[in-house]
């Protein structure tokens, strides 16, 4: 027979597992945030792989960067 101190019993068991592996999860997330406050990125450092030839997917941008401009503006002042 399922007594109501058995189910108490029952649910702290479950509980103190969650809070458990919570703490754990927990844990284990704060020892790489602590690592990231300390060495803070650059600008360059967060857009790096937006940079530069192989970032953008186009190859032409450092050659044709006057011939793209001129264009994008004509769009979008045109009259």
């Amino acid at each position: 027979m399922v007594t109501k101190e058995l189910l108490k019993n029952e649910i702290d068991g479950i509980s103190d597992e969650y809070l458990d592996m919570l703490y754990r999860v927990i844990k284990a997330f704060k020892l790489p945030m602590k690592e990231m406050k300390n060495q803070p990125m650059t600008p360059y450092q967060l857009g790096k792989d937006l940079f530069g030839k192989y970032g953008s997917g186009k190859g032409n941008l450092s050659q044709d960067y006057k011939k793209i401009l001129k264009e994008k503006l004509r769009g979008k002042y045109a009259h």
